[in-house]
């Protein structure tokens, strides 16, 4: 087993993720930090009890983008989606908050965690061994009774 099984295994056992999310910020010119701070502010705001997963990949041509499994839970997915012509919209709105607040984004639910847990735990393994800034990650449990009970059962990386 290598390490991006490993980081994949511990990452897919954090929670019961549903979603999975990209921000991009206007421009492709954010560097980590600042966009790390972009996340962690909007995750707060805008889906407090949310618990998420959140690796920074850079862009060929500079900056950084995120990406995010995250457990929003069956209400708040259910509050924030709509219907428009017939068609169910995963997560609209918050989809268009998002928008406002980074650029181009993408909120999808999960159809294989495995793939996506990998894919994240790929992120953070590739470049923390490349010795680029990425390879950051981020976790955050939920502010409610699920996300105090994941963090309580969680062991760090």
């Amino acid at each position: 087993m290598n390490i991006v099984d490993v980081n994949a295994e511990f990452v897919s056992g954090l929670s019961d993720w549903d979603t999975f999310i990209t921000f991009t910020c206007r421009g492709g010119n954010t560097d980590c930090l600042n966009l790390r701070s972009r996340v962690q502010r909007f995750m707060r705001h805008q889906v407090p009890d949310a618990t998420y997963f959140a690796a920074y990949e850079p862009h060929k041509k500079g900056g950084y983008h995120a990406h995010l499994i995250s457990r929003l839970g069956k209400d708040r997915i259910t509050k924030a989606s709509s219907y428009k012509k017939g068609d169910f919209q995963y997560c609209d709105h918050i989809h268009k908050k998002a928008l406002r607040f980074f650029g181009r984004t993408e909120i999808v639910p999960v159809k294989d965690k495995n793939a996506v847990t990998t894919y994240c735990a790929k992120r953070v393994s590739q470049y923390t061994n490349k010795n680029v800034e990425a390879g950051e990650y981020d976790i955050q449990f939920g502010d409610c009774y699920i996300g105090r009970k994941e963090k309580s059962l969680a062991v760090p990386l």
